[in-house]
């Protein structure tokens, strides 16, 4: 897949595995529904930051429009750079900024809501019961930095929420996870796993594999509540070296990110 994607420093926190799935998703669901002649659809982000994340689903699904929640404590500097790039792009008419979720329509159903607002358990649990209760019977819910290190009260409400909820965990990434309604999470899992099947850029997997050499030894599923979750993005053990296999392992997250960033520029 070829798309638009920011050179402007904005997609520091994104990767490129995430926008491609975001994109992927955010195409089926519409393209199910038939909505292209009934104007734009509503996307929920809460947690806007530099607009990354709004920028590249607003330029690569023209069907679209985001509702984007960020108060930006002490932060207006970074707001005002927000608007100015989403303005230079030509997508601030398809963009509305509030500064909490109680500023948006009580009725207000989105298609797709991306959770990245505040990191703490408290706030993730509030953010995913509202996107419950405001999600689209076919959307999806996008959780950011749910196994961050920093951050394991993300992960905590994650799974009390799958746990006490009829949702289940589709796919994860390095650094995202994917949830729906039960009924319909298998059909965005064959959708992933049948759009990137040999892809070289988003790999995907069924399963994990305890490796020996190059011989593997044996599967490990990674299911959650005995329904299956696709690995996309990673790459097999057997692809990396031990050397950076450790690197990987020891460094927390944002340095493996810069790591990668820096190879990408320098390729």
């Amino acid at each position: 897949m070829v798309f638009w994607w920011p050179r402007d420093g904005s997609d520091e926190w994104l990767g490129r595995v995430d926008g491609t799935i975001a994109i992927t998703l955010l195409n089926e669901i519409h393209r199910e529904r038939n909505q292209k002649s009934l104007g734009c659809e509503p996307v929920l982000e809460i947690g806007v930051w530099k607009g990354a994340w709004t920028s590249v689903i607003l330029m690569n699904v023209p069907s679209i429009q985001v509702d984007g929640v960020d108060p930006y404590p002490n932060l207006a500097w970074v707001r005002d750079a927000m608007r100015e790039r989403l303005s230079g792009l030509g997508i601030s008419n398809r963009f509305r900024l509030a500064e909490a979720l109680t500023d948006l329509a009580a009725d207000a159903q989105y298609s797709m809501i991306h959770i990245d607002g505040e990191h703490s358990e408290r706030a993730v649990t509030n953010d995913l019961s509202f996107a419950a209760e405001h999600l689209m019977i076919d959307g999806v819910i996008v959780v950011d930095d749910f196994r961050h290190p920093w951050f394991p009260g993300i992960a905590s409400a994650l799974f009390k929420f799958l746990n006490n909820n009829q949702f289940t965990l589709f796919a994860v990434s390095e650094n995202k996870a994917y949830l729906a309604r039960t009924p319909i999470a298998d059909r965005y899992y064959i959708l992933l796993q049948e759009s990137f099947a040999g892809s070289e850029n988003l790999p995907v997997w069924t399963h994990w594999q305890e490796w020996d050499g190059d011989q593997p030894v044996y599967l490990q599923s990674p299911a959650v509540n005995d329904q299956r979750v696709l690995l996309c993005g990673m790459h097999a053990p057997s692809e990396r070296s031990r050397i950076q296999r450790l690197v990987s392992d020891l460094l927390p997250p944002i340095a493996v990110r810069a790591l990668l960033k820096a190879k990408r520029l320098k390729s």
